[in-house]
């Protein structure tokens, strides 16, 4: 029997509240799979609903600390978590004295750029957009920014993670794929000049 057909015969019942939780569950289930191995990152724009207490719920940006303002339960800490988690832990902090069985959603309204720069002996440095949906890697990014010029040395390729910086040996990862490098949101690839 589809949902919609259950909401109809459970109103005709006369169980409301139980057809009312069915469509929220419904309709908030689909959206939080979609993006379900997802980490919350910050930047992201997400939206929390509160069933049944739509005065507490929220859309807006996690903040650089990680965390989203909610009204009586306070900053809550989602960043690194998925959609599915938040959402418990956002239920969790309302069952704590607030709400008696709280239901939230969580879903990403628009998803944070995450970036990588790269600078230096290529063809076209620059700053690019990393994939949302796959890792890109080292070698992937220097054939985004044009790959290597003439004057490039490939065995001192620079990166930098952070406070950390790695030097990089590409010819090694051309002959070994499996030593290339997956970016993250922030590094900066300096591809250094040959030294003739």
């Amino acid at each position: 029997m589809n949902t919609l057909k259950k909401i109809f015969l459970l109103c005709l019942m006369g169980v409301m509240p139980a057809a009312a939780q069915e469509v929220r569950r419904a309709i908030a289930v689909p959206q939080e799979a979609a993006n379900s191995s997802y980490r919350l990152r910050a930047g992201d724009t997400v939206e929390i609903r509160i069933f049944r207490h739509e005065e507490l719920s929220v859309r807006g940006p996690i903040s650089a600390d990680g965390t989203v303002a909610l009204q009586f339960i306070g900053s809550v800490s989602i960043a690194g978590l998925t959609p599915v988690e938040a959402r418990s832990r956002i239920e969790a902090g309302y069952a704590n004295g607030w709400l008696r069985k709280p239901q939230a959603s969580v879903n990403v309204v628009e998803y944070a750029r995450a970036t990588f720069t790269v600078s230096g002996q290529v063809n076209r440095p620059g700053t690019f957009t990393l994939p949302r949906n796959r890792n890109m890697t080292l070698l992937e990014a220097i054939g985004t920014a044009g790959h290597f010029n003439t004057r490039a040395s490939q065995r001192n390729v620079l990166l930098k993670r952070g406070s950390k910086t790695y030097q990089i040996n590409v010819k090694d990862i051309l002959r070994n794929p499996e030593r290339d490098v997956a970016l993250r949101d922030g590094d900066v690839i300096w591809v250094k000049e040959a030294i003739l």
